[in-house]
């Protein structure tokens, strides 16, 4: 058995129900940093580059009783390397107060016991911190140095390296690169598509993946490089065009060989007739309704979310006539960031059950089974819901 810790992103909650969802286990959650978890089989680049959720995979190669048998495990591993002279990074997870002690004393102790025997050393951390993962990518440390790895946990003290980090590099690309970019009616990150998608079909390249609301395609493009094949419509023609012209580009530069599909709809009024192949999950970013420059007085909050919902719940009505009973749907809703609380819509949840969609609650989520996704600078939050069509 190999044992595995997964750094986990800015929304952890997310970040795990991701993990569970592609992988099929139940890991144990550590400080909200980590998901660690044991698994039978090895693990690689290939695994990091289909999580949006995950900042690195760890590997754990060893494990001690106390803190003062890091140093010398840390040490044989180092000189363990090849090169002459050792490049490295140290991380401590789970220590909280004892952090700045413990941190910079490992990693004096370990360049002086490394110089001690004749092996050059450099560190590359920042004073009184863990690497970030931006330096462990382009210092290319998983693979011409060691990003090492220290977690505290019940009973014991596990020490590791990192097999892998994302490549955010390439989601940049991605989203800043491509040809057709519509920033006024919002754009999906990929991070976030990728991770809808692998809510609703892990691991299943025969997956059709279907978006009914697809704007310039983000969920389509990473759906394509996932190995899915995706099917994408929207009421906008120049939304349709922008997919298109998107779509192509990545083709050209991923090499994807998967088909695609496009039309024009009114996703409330969609029919099994409009679908050459009927699709197996939805995965959509919904209207988030007008932008938000400031709050929304409750007038506003009460007339913008009337309309999404109309939208939201006329699309799930349509979809009863072309999805197969038990197919998932992953759908991203507004919310808005308020002062002393956030507004959802009201009765979301229980509108869509009565159409025959029961939730399926997502790891550690809010009381109506949903995680959050935002940032501190937005009013215009993500509200996402993974929901399994149960009464055609």
């Amino acid at each position: 058995m190999h044992k595995y810790g997964f750094e986990l992103g800015r929304k952890w909650r997310l970040s795990v129900a991701e993990l569970e969802s592609v992988f099929g286990v139940k890991g144990e959650v550590i400080n909200e940093e980590i998901w660690l978890v044991e698994m039978d089989r090895e693990l690689g680049e290939k695994d990091m580059n289909r999580l949006g959720g995950t900042i690195k995979i760890i590997e754990f190669f060893d494990s001690v009783a106390t803190i003062d048998e890091v140093e010398d495990t840390l040490f044989e591993h180092l000189i363990s390397r090849e090169n002459k002279k050792v490049k490295f990074a140290l991380n401590l997870f789970n220590y909280k107060q004892q952090f700045l002690k413990i941190h910079k004393n490992l990693l004096k102790n370990l360049k002086r016991k490394l110089k001690d025997a004749s092996r050059g050393a450099r560190f590359l951390n920042k004073p009184n911190q863990n690497i970030k993962s931006v330096v462990i990518f382009d210092e290319h440390l998983t693979k011409k140095g060691t990003d090492l790895n220290v977690l505290k946990v019940e009973g014991g003290i596990l020490i590791g390296y990192s097999l892998a980090v994302q490549h955010f590099r390439s989601y940049s690309f991605r989203d800043f690169e491509r040809p057709a970019r519509d920033a006024k009616s919002g754009m999906l990150p990929p991070k976030l598509a990728q991770i809808m998608i692998n809510l609703a079909c892990p691991g299943d390249s025969d997956c059709v993946l279907y978006d009914a609301f697809c704007g310039s395609g983000t969920v389509l493009m990473e759906g394509l490089l996932m190995g899915k094949k995706v099917i994408g419509s929207d009421i906008s023609e120049k939304a349709i065009a922008d997919s298109k012209t998107n779509i192509d580009w990545f083709r050209s530069k991923f090499e994807i060989s998967r088909s695609s599909e496009l039309f024009v709809k009114d996703a409330i009024e969609l029919s099994a007739g409009d679908f050459g192949v009927m699709p197996d999950c939805v995965v959509s970013e919904v209207y988030l309704g007008p932008p938000q420059s400031q709050f929304p007085t409750d007038q506003q909050i009460h007339k913008n979310f009337s309309e999404v919902e109309d939208i939201i719940l006329g699309f799930l009505k349509a979809a009863k006539g072309f999805l197969k009973q038990g197919s998932a749907v992953v759908l991203a809703v507004p919310f808005y960031r308020g002062r002393h609380g956030n507004f959802h819509i009201t009765g979301l949840v229980d509108n869509m059950n009565s159409l025959g969609y029961e939730i399926d609650k997502l790891y550690k989520s809010i009381k109506r089974g949903s995680v959050l996704y935002d940032r501190k600078d937005q009013i215009v939050g993500r509200e996402i819901f993974r929901l399994k069509l149960v009464e055609k």
